[in-house]
């Protein structure tokens, strides 16, 4: 059962809270202290709400601006010091929705036996009558409800009736029956139906009206006609409430109010009639000269009437109205259903049917013409029909201005919206209206938040206590015109409680803006910019230029800014002692202009020399100047000078420059004794690799008769050998043949150093040439169970190489293979061709200086999973003499000149190396040569 239902059976209330609800007026009882205890149903449907919810609601939440004047005249009211008391005051519905209204304030009559202090509080629309003939009425005692029955119902001045939706007439009061002319006891029989007070046609319409104004579809009052006991009409007003309550029979009750609309219908018959009468002439006369076109128009859509500006504005004449325009022909087909739906939605007096509505209308020539369309139905005519007046007006222009303020406000919105400052409107009252997307995150807040209405700008939470002494109070004289445009810094704490300097810019807005009340006062943007990228760049400038006058001053170098014209503006230490002898003497006592330092004959050379170096480009490097200066007492210095241009700052009337003077004296004498001592050392050098070379020759001849006879032994030339004697001429021709090899290199690296080696270049096919150094050292790899990969490839080009050589590098990258490969490793033999960019980018070229100038090399390849290099040993690898592990207790042993050499004979034929390699990841070696068409232009030294 609903909050607002009775129960039918309980006759200790049922009679006397029907007889509450059915007084029009809405009507609460309520307590001194301000308790709702009972409110009828007109009040619950003027405030939206259950009657549950409306009882355990405090009488303040509705009048609150009463507040104080109810909370002194209820008790006085209450105790009958005042018997009647009127208050204009706003009742505030639950959707925040104002009324004006009047109070009439009195206490009920009390019961006998007990009485309780309730005051009795009627609500009308301000301005009208207090209808105190409803108050007069009721005798709300609370504890003794059936004296209120029957005599309640009977002293109302409407009609009232309890019926149920089957037909029913439950109760009933004898206004009701007078009106009628019936006896109440027929109209209270089971047999009778409240429908057989209307005409039989007319049964239907009112049953439905009934139900549609119990289930809320339309307003709860309706016009009809009943029909009395002699059969004549009778106009009424039926007002219907649904009690939401079940009688015996399970059929829903409502409480219909019937009040006689004779008298009004007659005087308003009789005053409309007169009205016309009297101001005929005067309508139509208005109706013609209205600045906006008006027309009257039939349901169908029929144009029986247009003013002259309607004529105007569409360009159709009166003949044309005449001969049966309609809404086909000057309405837009595409707004033509939703007019007519509107027009409908007049005539049938719906909520929501007074709204003005938009729409293109259709001149003569088709053109459409924006207007707005505003309605009403006109009474019916003699004849019944029901027509429609509507007026159109020309909102072209208004269209234009609102297309231009539409695209001009979008336009700043976007620029403001993308601004990284953010940007707040505010009043006078500190009150922000607008935010960019930065203010609303510098706030904390959302903008639908600044849709729903403005919010206080809380300085004491924003600002630091130092800035709140005096930013709001300047802000406030700014904003009353006492002060100019504020430009304060600030320290700004964000929605996040986080601090960071900003920088506050105000600025008045010309005119009060479109949401700002008249007197609203003046209204101003304040843009509040973050500075903490500004003070850290601050910062660190402050402390570059601590940092580097610290360097300026402690430099060894002397150091000054200077002009061409001799000026000295700054110098450092060093540079003062150039000037002065004594620290404790200035510069300018001894030398006016640092000319002075420059030797006469040399003077004109340096600034010559420091005007070209000064119109160079600025961050190109500076070359050092030698020069000789003649210091304060009397020495004379060799120095590099290099000058760097300063950029023209303001307050500068000339060029300046920063100079560094290096004193290169000592240096100069040091370098003298170091180039005699590397004359001498090439010397010694030359003749170590002399002694070399001619030890290399020397060791040749007894090397071949000791290999020759060796291996004569071996061979069984002399008579067999024991088997020990065989493993013994077999290690001393291993042994010669390794002590050649070794004189061999050392011959070969003796004339590259000297530039002696001569090289035979000529065509060489690269395919058979590794072919063939494979298959030599493939036994020697399968004794160590290595396993060589070299897949033979024809299509390899041609190139200029020293074929000997050109094995002899292969030969001793294979051999460095084979010796720190592990046995059951693998070494891979690849051979490609590149371009010139792709060895100068290769991370394992050592120097690229010696490549010739073609663009395609060459690249030979021996990978292998050896032991690996760490980064820090490869670049020794290729220095004579030179191996990672040089001890004589080392695993591999060698000399360390194969890799020498390989580098050698690789850049004396216009080529390069390269490694890549890693600890315990094994090792690739490259090589690379020139093509055939990109030789070096020389084959001799």
């Amino acid at each position: 059962m609903d909050d607002n239902s009775v129960d039918p059976s309980s006759q200790e209330q049922w009679p006397w809270r029907l007889a509450l609800d059915s007084i029009p007026p809405p009507l609460v009882i309520i307590r001194p202290a301000g308790e709702i205890i009972e409110a009828n149903a007109p009040l619950c449907l003027l405030l939206g709400m259950r009657r549950a919810e409306l009882l355990v609601q405090p009488w303040q939440r509705f009048f609150p601006d009463a507040s104080p004047s109810l909370a002194v005249m209820l008790p006085a009211i209450a105790q009958r010091q005042i018997n009647v008391a009127t208050l204009e005051t706003t009742l505030y519905r639950w959707n925040g929705i104002e009324h004006p209204i009047t109070l009439t304030l009195r206490p009920p009559r009390r019961n006998q036996d007990q009485g309780k202090d309730h005051v009795l509080c009627a609500i009308t629309a301000a301005g009208q009558s207090n209808q105190q003939s409803y108050v007069s009425l009721l005798d709300p005692n609370l504890d003794h409800p059936p004296a209120l029955n029957q005599q309640v119902m009977d002293a109302s001045l409407h009609g009232l009736a309890l019926c149920d939706v089957s037909g029913r007439i439950h109760e009933i009061n004898e206004t009701l029956c007078a009106m009628l002319g019936y006896h109440r006891q027929l109209l209270r029989q089971s047999t009778f139906s409240w429908l057989e007070l209307a005409s039989f046609v007319k049964r239907a319409d009112l049953h439905r009206k009934v139900l549609e104004s119990l289930h809320g579809e339309h307003e709860p009052g309706f016009e009809m006609e009943l029909l009395d006991a002699t059969g004549a009409p009778l106009p009424v007003l039926l007002t219907c409430h649904s009690l939401d309550s079940k009688t015996p029979t399970h059929q829903a009750l409502f409480f219909m109010a019937v009040t006689d609309l004779r008298p009004v219908k007659a005087e308003q018959a009789l005053r409309e009639l007169q009205l016309i009468k009297e101001t005929e002439s005067f309508w139509q006369h208005l109706f013609e000269n209205m600045t906006e076109g008006l027309g009257i128009f039939g349901p169908e859509g029929r144009i029986f009437a247009a003013n002259q500006a309607l004529l105007d504005l569409t360009g159709y004449t009166r003949d044309d109205v005449e001969r049966g325009l309609s809404w086909h022909d000057v309405i837009a087909p595409d707004h033509l259903d939703r007019t007519m739906q509107r027009a409908t939605e007049i005539l049938a007096r719906t909520a929501g049917s007074r709204l003005p509505l938009q729409a293109d209308l259709l001149d003569v020539h088709g053109q459409r013409i924006p207007v707005l369309m505003r309605g009403s139905a006109l009474p019916p005519s003699p004849q019944g029909e029901t027509r429609l007046a509507v007026a159109f007006a020309d909102i072209s222009a208004l269209r234009q201005r609102e297309a231009a303020l539409l695209k001009e406000r979008c336009y700043w919105q976007g620029i403001v919206s993308a601004v990284s400052e953010a940007v707040l409107v505010i009043d006078a009252q500190q009150l922000v209206h607008e935010a960019n997307p930065a203010g609303c995150a510098l706030l904390g807040v959302d903008s639908e938040q600044l849709e729903k209405g403005p919010l206080a700008l809380d300085w004491r939470r924003h600002l630091s206590p130092a800035d709140l002494e005096h930013i709001p109070a300047r802000l406030a004289r700014f904003m009353a015109g006492e002060g100019e445009a504020p430009c304060m810094e600030a320290t700004f704490v964000d929605a996040q409680g986080k601090e960071r300097p900003v920088l506050i810019h105000g600025k008045l807005l010309p005119s009060p803006a479109t949401w700002a009340p008249q007197d609203a006062g003046p209204a101003a943007v304040l843009v509040i910019t973050d500075i903490t990228a500004l003070k850290m760049r601050e910062d660190a400038m402050a402390h570059a230029m601590v940092y580097w006058r610290t360097i300026f001053e402690t430099a060894q170098d002397a150091m000054a800014v200077l002009s061409l014209v001799g000026h000295i503006h700054e110098a450092n230490p060093a540079f003062r002692s150039l000037l002065a002898p004594s620290p404790t003497q200035q510069a300018g006592q001894h030398l006016s202009s640092w000319h002075a330092l420059i030797p006469e004959n040399r003077l004109e050379e340096v600034l010559g020399a420091l005007q070209q170096a000064l119109s160079r480009d600025a961050a190109a490097p500076q070359q050092a100047m030698a020069t000789d200066i003649n210091t304060a007492d009397g020495r004379t210095l060799s120095v590099l000078v290099r000058a760097q241009p300063l950029q023209r700052q303001p307050g500068w009337n000339e060029d300046r420059f920063v100079m560094s003077v290096v004193d290169v004296t000592q240096l100069k004498v040091q370098a003298q004794e170091i180039e005699r001592k590397n004359r001498e050392l090439e010397v010694v050098s030359m003749a170590k690799t002399e002694l070399f070379a001619v030890m290399s020759h020397e060791l040749r001849t007894p090397l071949n008769a000791i290999i020759g006879f060796s291996e004569m032994l071996c061979d069984g030339v002399t008579g067999p050998l024991l088997e020990e004697q065989q493993d013994a001429a077999h290690e001393i021709l291993k042994a010669g043949q390794r002590i050649l090899k070794i004189a061999n290199d050392t011959i070969d690296l003796s004339e590259l150093a000297s530039g002696r080696m001569e090289l035979h270049l000529a065509p060489v096919e690269p395919g058979p040439v590794l072919a063939s150094v494979v298959a030599n050292l493939r036994q020697q790899a399968q004794q160590k169970s290595i396993q060589i990969a070299w897949q033979p490839q024809d299509d390899l080009p041609v190139c200029i190489v020293d074929e000997r050589r050109f094995q002899q590098m292969i030969g001793h990258y294979l051999d460095n293979a084979l010796k720190f490969t592990p046995p059951g490793g693998s070494i891979t033999v690849q051979a490609a061709v590149v371009n010139r960019s792709a060895i100068v980018q290769h991370p394992g070229c050592i120097a690229s200086a010696a490549l010739s100038a073609g663009e395609h090399f060459l690249e030979i390849c021996i990978a292998d999973t050896g032991i690996g290099i760490a980064p820090e040993h490869q670049s020794r690898l290729f220095r004579s003499f030179e191996q990672v592990d040089s001890s004589l207790s080392r695993p591999y042993q060698g000399t360390g000149l194969g890799l020498a050499l390989v580098k050698g004979l690789a850049e004396r034929q216009g080529g390069a190396v390269g490694l890549v390699s890693s600890l315990g990841s094994g090792s690739r070696f490259y090589f690379w040569v020139p093509l055939a068409a990109e030789t070096p232009g020389s084959t001799s030294p």
